[in-house]
């Protein structure tokens, strides 16, 4: 403990800060050159994965209810890029509207007393 006290005593209060900052900056410098990007690649991948399986999900799930093209287009879209979000939006964009449809032409609505 007296080492350290000397240590500190005999060194200036900006030595000793100058030195702090190069420690924390060195440590900032060994986390960030691996640690971090394979983290974050590892996010991404697996949010491309959940989407990926969320989309075949809803493509075997809906597939009933799609038209024929939309079924192929759903399909397709999975392997482009942004294709699996592009997949969700196709199958609930047509699945919704077909659900609205069938709703608005039971002609089953209640009239409002007025």
């Amino acid at each position: 403990m007296s080492d350290v006290l000397n240590l500190v005593t005999s060194r200036s209060g900006f030595s000793l800060l100058a030195d702090l900052h190069r420690q924390t900056t060195d440590r900032r410098e060994k986390f960030s050159r691996g640690g971090l990007a394979v983290q974050t690649l590892l996010i991404a991948v697996l949010i491309s994965l959940v989407l990926f399986v969320w989309a075949i999900f809803a493509l075997i799930k809906h597939g009933r209810d799609l038209p024929t093209w939309a079924l192929v287009l759903g399909v397709v879209f999975l392997f482009l890029p942004p294709g699996p979000i592009l997949t969700l939006i196709l199958v609930y964009a047509l699945v919704g509207r077909k659900k609205g449809s069938r709703k608005s032409s039971s002609g089953s609505r209640k009239r409002r007393k007025s």
